[in-house]
């Protein structure tokens, strides 16, 4: 029979299962009591919570029991036991974790948000002739933050499973039960309420602007607040850079920068020059620092894009490769955390955020700083996408790589723009713009990407050599997977056509300008 979850009163003070169960019935102690850890893991940006997911981990009997709760139904999706407490997806030890973390996590590590001192009470349950009803275990959890705030919490849950056969019996102890606490079925995963009771912010780590303007709201004052929340982006990946959490952290502190440098560019004559200037050297600055870590992290993301190039036999000759990258990815890493660890780096961050948090002035001498937001963004989203239209409809067969690298980048500017005001339009409206654009985009990643792997690569053949390291089998395998990677990117660059005649398609000409075209 299934069991029962009974959630306590937390606040209440402590009563044993005996004094719970009254006179009624016979509770005797099953075992000792035993204490343990409990770790409520998830992405740093809480991926599994927002998925109705909760991957719980009892550090017990020298390895770790885990469970995937299913947060609506409240039952336990996979049950999986571990030596070690799993950090990143596939994971070898058990296929059906990895198969249910992967759509929901992709590249993110698992890490501990919260932290239980577990103390369980065993016990069985018995009639006045001493036959045996229930088994009963009683959990006292306190519950603490991973991250050093002095924050606690409590948790306390009494699950009772029935034995066959005492079915009258069982509705009794039922009714007892439940006015200790409200019943629940099956398994329970309290890491919401331990959100809210710990003070967490499980927003933090969000990176996706998702701010609502009022149409009619200043643009110097709209500006400032996207501003503001790239910089709290920035501010929370910080710390997981430098503490190598998992490479999506520097991805996103990354494109916090970008979109800051890209919104500073447009907002011209609503912010003061001097002040844009700064922000935007700073982010540069920022870029530059960070990009030979974020090279090597895409080289080891791919890495098996790389082997797949290769006959079977041939795959190890790729390993001193891959050792060479982890190296080389060991000192960049200190090179970007000695950059955001600097004084320059800290200096900007606290005088960028009180400027931002600065009100502006009620009359501005800047032209744009008083028009509104919808018009604001109304005028630069326009300008963007004929600016796409344009650059995408010169680049011809004869046209060199760059020019597909700098139309990226423009597209990059037009969906930054149109997701940091996508609350002033229509949502469909909007979900559909962002949808075709993003088709074009996949296109021009996807050519890019492979490029860039195949100059890295190169790069790392020199510099390899360069230090006797390149073996002739070496060599030949790292030719033999640029020239399949190049193939490749050649079959993307004849798809381009066709699918920048679909984004300039009258169809979505209309659709953006009806949105905005003022």
């Amino acid at each position: 029979m299934k069991a029962l979850c009974f959630l306590l009163d937390s606040a209440a003070p402590h009563r044993t299962a005996k004094a719970m169960l009254g006179g009624e019935w016979h509770c005797r102690r099953a075992s000792a009591p035993r204490r343990f850890r409990r770790y409520y893991l998830d992405s740093l940006d809480w991926r599994l919570l927002k998925g109705a997911r909760s991957l719980v981990a009892n550090e017990m009997d020298g390895g770790f029991q885990l469970r995937l709760i299913d947060l609506r139904s409240n039952e336990v999706l996979v049950d999986a036991h571990a030596m070690h407490r799993p950090v990143f997806v596939p994971w070898p030890p058990s296929a059906a974790l990895s198969a249910a973390l992967s759509p929901l996590l992709g590249r993110r590590a698992l890490v501990s948000h919260i932290q239980l001192t577990v103390t369980r009470h065993a016990l069985s349950v018995h009639d006045s002739q001493g036959r045996a009803l229930a088994r009963l275990v009683l959990d006292l959890s306190e519950a603490s933050r991973t991250d050093g705030d002095a924050a606690r919490g409590r948790d306390r849950r009494l699950c009772m499973t029935p034995l066959a056969g005492h079915g009258k019996q069982h509705s009794a102890l039922i009714n007892t039960l439940s006015q200790q606490g409200q019943p629940v079925q099956g398994e329970v995963a309290p890491v919401a309420g331990l959100v809210t009771t710990l003070g967490i912010d499980a927003a933090r780590f969000n990176a996706k602007p998702e701010l609502l303007h009022h149409a009619k709201a200043r643009a110097d004052i709209a500006v400032k607040r996207l501003l503001g929340f790239f910089l709290s982006v920035i501010e929370a990946h910080r710390e997981a850079v430098i503490a190598d959490v998992d490479s999506d952290c520097l991805h996103d502190l990354r494109v916090a920068a970008r979109r800051s440098r890209s919104l500073l560019r447009q907002a011209r004559h609503v912010l003061p020059a001097r002040r844009t200037e700064q922000a935007r050297t700073f982010f540069t600055r920022l870029g530059q620092a960070t990009n030979r870590q974020r090279d090597l992290d895409v080289m080891l993301l791919n890495f098996d894009l790389y082997r797949a190039r290769l006959p079977v036999p041939a795959r190890g000759r790729l390993d001193i490769l891959y050792a060479w990258i982890v190296e080389q990815r060991r000192l960049a890493l200190e090179d970007s955390t000695a950059f955001l660890r600097s004084a320059d780096c800290a200096r900007f961050m606290v005088d960028w955020r009180a400027y931002l948090a600065t009100p502006p002035p009620r009359r501005s001498v800047l032209v744009r700083a008083a028009w509104s937001v919808e018009r604001l963004a109304a005028a630069r989203i326009w300008k963007a996408y004929k600016r796409v239209l344009a650059e995408g409809a010169a680049i011809d067969e004869s046209s060199p790589p760059q020019a597909l690298h700098e139309l990226r980048k423009r597209c990059k500017t037009l969906r930054y723009l149109i997701e940091c005001f996508a609350s002033l339009y229509p949502a469909g409206k909007i979900e559909r713009a962002l949808k075709i654009l993003k088709r074009l985009q996949d296109i021009l990643g996807e050519y890019q990407d492979l490029h860039a792997h195949v100059l890295l690569l190169c790069e790392a053949r020199a510099l390899m050599d360069a230090r006797g390291l390149l073996s002739p089998e070496l060599n030949a395998a790292i030719g033999r997977i640029t020239r399949a990677l190049t193939a490749q990117a050649d079959k993307h660059r004849s798809r381009f056509g066709g699918r920048f005649a679909i984004f300039g398609d009258a169809k979505w000409r209309r659709l953006f300008r009806q949105l905005f075209k003022s």
